[in-house]
């Protein structure tokens, strides 16, 4: 058998197994069934007591103890952290073996710590969102938070409508985001092809009137002295 911080880690049915057969012996074997009996006694009172507990959190318990009667209600109410940390209080005080089912119930409630306390690192409630510089988390921290709170036993309905929220607001924003930077790119894009469109306009008007400039006043000295005497030249002869 193992030990978990000093006590004997055992199934609740194996307890109960080995408690029947210490009692069955004929012989006297003293101390030895006393304290089976009173850890067998210890662990079934405690049974007793947070047995609805157990099924509530989902825990396999092939033991079932005497006198308790099966829970009734289909829907019943959210299991509050409160009462996860004050069944394994009272097993670590009042059981003197480490049964597997409060193994499982201190493994769940060190997970729902642990979350509980990485969603109000990430969405604080508003009471502590004005104290101190918050850090910035990242939108897939606030989805695996939210895909493991499946896993979580005890009531987060709180923190998880907080990282909904936040999830929502944040996939907004950056499809808006996303949405007006399309809108920049686009009017730039324009902007760009309007600029380019002037520009040619422009040269293309600059080349004709360049053309048409020679026969007026870019002709040179000699070209007029040519058109003078060609001129000249064939009144004379008409004459």
């Amino acid at each position: 058998d193992s030990r978990r911080n000093g006590k004997l880690c055992l199934p609740m049915l194996k307890l109960h197994a080995i408690v029947e057969e210490v009692n069955q012996i004929p012989l006297n074997i003293g101390n030895a069934s006393t304290k089976m009996n009173r850890m067998f006694s210890q662990a079934d009172e405690w049974m007793k007591k947070h047995y609805q507990l157990v099924k509530r959190c989902g825990v396999e318990c092939s033991y079932a103890p005497a006198c308790v009667e099966s829970a009734s209600d289909n829907s019943p109410k959210a299991l509050k952290m409160s009462e996860l940390s004050s069944a394994v209080a009272d097993a670590d005080s009042n059981v003197s073996v480490d049964l597997d089912v409060v193994t499982t119930m201190k493994e769940l409630l060190e997970r729902a710590q642990i979350w509980i306390r990485q969603a109000n690192a990430v969405v604080p409630k508003k009471d502590s969102r004005k104290k101190g510089k918050q850090e910035k988390h990242s939108i897939k921290e606030i989805s695996d938070l939210i895909d493991e709170s499946t896993t979580i036993v005890v009531d987060i309905t709180d923190e998880l409508e907080r990282l909904k929220l936040e999830q929502s607001t944040t996939l907004s924003w950056r499809l808006q985001a996303q949405q007006t930077l399309r809108q920049l790119v686009t009017a730039f894009n324009n902007f760009r092809k309007e600029r380019s469109d002037v520009c040619s306009i422009a040269a293309e008007s600059n080349s004709s009137t360049s053309e048409t400039l020679p026969t007026t006043s870019t002709a040179g000295p000699t070209a007029v002295a040519n058109n003078i005497i060609s001129v000249s030249m064939t009144t004379r002869n008409i004459n």
